[in-house]
């Protein structure tokens, strides 16, 4: 039996021999996990037989397993190859799809249909993902990367053009001509894509067409688009404000953005109006009318009265026991009894005055009540008494009243009668002026008339007065103008009801006419048309902060009770009364009161319709006149109690507006209507207030500093149908960022929306198996995550060749599981596993199988020897 127990030995000894033969020979093999020859030895017996005299009868090869350890990592420089650091296999489809394969050997490639399988054609199969990276492990397929993306094509919708224009090039009048170059100064070029991804040549050419100038101050270009050799034509576009609010007009040519609450967009078909030409600006005019021509002679009749001027009053006064004589030559001012006392009160103070007097009198009007006469009241302040007054028509009583400074003897029993109604200040209010001998100059007549008639209106009981109206005589018609106290279209003016002498010197129509002859003189306010404009504004004055507490009584004491007036051409001191007011507001009060009794002592205005405001939040006061337009100026100056102590002047504006032009082409009015161009105005609005303004097409242009004025939005642009009949583009492109400085032309910033298909461009595999894709349109995509498949008993497995397995009972089934996590490896790209085969320790144990080998056969040589020995003996 010895014979046949060395048999046994020979054949594992061969047998340990090819096994270390095939791990030497696959020591270059990438995932080669190296074999391991198991023996047992042979061993039997009966259970008759004493199992201690029995001799074992060999060994047999039991199993040929592999050693699953890591293997070095190798690199390349493909990236397709993986390898996988840790526990795992790549799991892979046969190319029938019907059998499932494992393997260590990461060495792939893209076959025909994109897959990136291995060298035997099997498929490796990859989890698909989702946006965020996550895999989907229950749905696995095989991993594909396309060499060209499908369906990510872009059509160019926006263009992004950042350039500086020269400051510098000249304006080019020349009609434009892509092919000559001298009809345009710049250009630039681009490619934009349509919905297949298709390639075409743009290009943007720009011509200047005007320089900055005084009386446009901004520079100009105009552009043409072309898509291949199509010229898009630029779209209708709305200008913005900074903020990309759109602009609209109201009839004024006051533009404004949509988000001012003012603003109320209409719909419908409307007027156009291009933003660059609403430059005809005009000054708002007041209502006005002007009577017909008046008769010198019958004027020169009327006045053969008694001059002002030709009268005076002699006054005496009596202070300490002393008595002063006074004389006052009247003037024309003192036609008006407010001036008049005025003027006999500084007569009588600078009298005291120069006769080393501190005492001061007060003299003021008092018109009288229907029971009560008007009359001069001498206010007695320190002992000083009027005793005697002499002089035409003027009388004094102990009383202190000095009573009708005039008489029948500078009157004129001619008079100007009619009515007069401003700005539909509610009733009418009746005139009736006296003709003086002073008013034989038409000039003067209307300078004095007027005076008179604003005088009167200060006296209005109305509850919303009017202020400001203005007479004038016009040489060049020989006629009287009379012009309401406010500019702009809500201005009106009727002047009726003239009696005989005011007809035929002023000129103005007769109430009883008949037939088609007017009867009145008459302006009315205009509602829908712009024609004087807007409304003129007053001076408004305002003090500094007053530093004071102003929340309770307020005490005006001797040395902050004066004030000093400028309005116009009329200028003045007051004096508020001493004493606790109960508050700013009631101090505001009788500051206007005291304010609206100033009287110009030289023309006899009065100033009236000045408004006195308390800002209790800012604490300070306000100055408001009652007339308004560029005539108009206010100052008050007083104490630094009140914070009057460094006033500057104010003055009112007559606002300036815009004649609207409506945009025409080819001479034809043009309309817009639901945001395009037409001449259609079957359905045009006729209640529109705010109309959109538009750029003029195609147009950039440049301020004074170089920035964009206009667009500050996209450009638009009409559909651009593409030659065969390939499609169509609708795009846009944004100037806003270009300049126009000094320097040379540049392209500051260049960019399209749009993308072709992309072609692959590079491929990363991360160390958790997720693949990205980079391609040459910018597209990045995540084709899927490969997985790693494990198992209980990676022992068990079936070795098919190629470095790949298959399941078993043995091994169990497959676990997939993402690389990375626990217990699955990570994945390398770029890298291949070299076997695990040391071949130091496979050429030893090929010397042992060897040595193995030789041994049994000299046990089977000696076995032999001795067989033959005993055929000798028996011999």
């Amino acid at each position: 039996m010895s014979f046949y127990t060395s048999l046994t030995g020979l054949n594992s000894a061969t047998a340990q021999l090819a096994v270390t033969s095939n791990n030497i020979a696959n020591v270059g093999t990438s995932g080669f996990k190296r074999s391991r020859a198991d023996f047992g030895d042979i061993f039997s017996t009966s259970p008759l037989q004493k199992s201690s005299s029995n001799i074992g009868q060999g060994v047999s090869l039991k199993q040929v397993s592999q050693e699953f350890s890591q293997g070095n990592i190798s690199t390349s420089g493909n990236s397709l190859d993986l390898a996988i650091t840790g526990d795992g296999f790549f799991p892979l489809k046969t190319p029938d799809g019907l059998q499932d394969i494992y393997t260590r050997n990461g060495s792939f490639t893209l076959n025909d249909q994109n897959n990136v399988v291995n060298s035997t054609g099997q498929r490796l199969m990859a989890a698909s993902v989702d946006s965020s990276g996550k895999a989907d492990l229950t749905n696995l397929n095989a991993l594909t990367i396309p060499p060209k993306t499908s369906g990510e094509a872009v059509e160019t919708t926006q263009i992004q053009l950042g350039l500086n224009l020269p400051a510098d090039s000249a304006v080019i009048d020349a009609d434009f001509d892509r092919t000559n170059p001298s009809t345009f100064n710049k250009s630039t070029a681009l490619t934009v894509y349509d919905s297949g991804g298709n390639g075409y040549l743009a290009t943007v050419y720009y011509v200047k067409t005007q320089n900055a100038s005084q009386a446009s101050p901004q520079s100009k270009w105009q552009t043409y688009f072309y898509v291949g050799d199509t010229l898009v034509k630029p779209a209708l576009q709305q200008s913005t404000s900074p903020t990309g609010s759109p602009l609209y007009v109201n009839k004024y040519g006051d533009v404004l953005p949509k988000s001012d609450s003012r603003v109320i967009p209409s719909s419908g078909t409307m007027e156009m109006y291009s933003l660059d030409d609403q430059s005809n600006k005009r000054t708002s005019e007041s209502a006005s009318v002007t009577g017909k021509a008046y008769s010198a002679t019958e004027l020169a009749t009327k006045t053969g009265g008694g001059a002002i001027g030709e009268g005076s009053i002699g006054l005496e006064i009596t202070q300490s026991g002393a008595i002063y004589p006074i004389t006052y030559n009247l003037t024309v001012a003192d036609r008006y009894p407010e001036a008049l006392a005025k003027n006999i009160e500084n007569l009588i103070n600078e009298k005291l005055l120069s006769k080393g007097e501190t005492s001061r009198v007060k003299v003021e009007w008092d018109p009288g009540t229907a029971t009560v006469p008007a009359s001069f009241k001498l206010t007695n302040r320190t002992g000083v008494t009027l005793v005697k007054t002499t002089g035409a028509g003027a009388t004094a009583s102990l009383s202190n009243d000095l009573i009708k400074t005039r008489d029948d003897a500078f009157k004129s029993s001619n008079k100007l009668e009619f009515n007069i109604n401003i700005d539909e200040m509610g009733s009418p209010l009746t005139i009736n002026y006296e003709l003086l001998k002073d008013d034989s100059d038409p000039v003067v007549l209307a300078r004095n008339l007027g005076i008179f008639i604003n005088n009167e209106l200060g006296k209005s009981t109305n509850s919303d007065p009017r202020f400001g109206i203005k007479v004038s005589f016009e040489a060049d018609t020989n006629s009287f103008k009379f012009s309401s106290g406010t500019t702009g279209d809500n201005s009106s003016i009727t002047i009726s009801g003239a009696k005989a002498d005011a007809q035929t010197i002023l000129g103005l129509p007769d109430p009883a006419a008949t037939g088609t002859a007017p009867k009145e003189l008459r302006v009315d306010p205009s509602i829908s048309e712009a024609v004087r404009g807007k409304a003129s504004t007053p001076a408004i004055m305002r003090g500094d902060v007053i530093t004071s507490n102003t929340s309770g009584a307020m005490r005006v004491s001797s040395t902050n009770k004066d004030f000093f007036v400028t309005l116009g051409n009329i200028s003045g001191n007051i004096e508020l009364e001493p004493g606790n007011y109960p508050s700013m507001d009631k101090f505001a009060v009788a500051l206007q009161d005291s304010i609206n009794t100033l009287v110009d002592t030289t023309t006899g205005l009065k100033v009236s319709g000045i408004t006195v405001g308390w800002d209790a939040t800012a604490k300070r006061l306000s100055f408001t006149t009652g007339e308004t337009g560029e005539a108009v100026s206010l100052q008050i100056s007083g104490s630094p109690d009140w914070g009057l102590a460094n006033t500057e002047m104010a003055y009112g504006a007559n606002n300036q507006w815009v004649e609207l032009k409506q945009f025409t082409q080819n001479g034809v009015p043009q309309y817009v209507k639901n945001g395009e161009q037409t001449e259609d105005i079957t359905e045009l609005s006729t209640k529109t207030q705010w109309w959109p303004v538009y750029l003029d097409r195609g147009e950039l242009s440049f301020d004074l500093t170089g920035k964009p004025l206009s667009p500050l939005t996209k450009m638009p642009f009409e559909t651009a149908f593409l030659d065969g009949g390939k499609g169509a583009l609708t795009m846009s492109i944004d100037f806003t960022q270009s300049t126009q400085y000094s320097s040379a032309f540049a392209v500051l910033s260049q960019s399209q929306d749009g993308a072709p298909e992309g072609e692959l461009m590079g491929l990363n595999i991360g160390v958790d198996g997720l693949v990205n894709a980079t391609y040459s349109n910018g597209s990045q995509v995540s084709l899927g995550k490969i997985v790693l498949a494990n198992f209980s008993s990676p022992s068990g497995l079936r070795q098919v060749g190629d470095a790949s397995y298959l399941s078993s009972a043995t091994s169990g089934i497959a676990k997939i599981g993402e690389a990375g996590s626990a217990g699955f490896g990570s994945i390398r790209a770029g890298a291949t596993e070299r076997a695990n085969v040391d071949l130091t320790q496979e050429l030893v144990d090929l010397i042992t199988a060897q040595r193995n080998f030789q041994a049994n056969a000299k046990a089977i040589e000696t076995s032999s020897t001795m067989t033959s020995a005993i055929i000798n003996i028996r011999a």
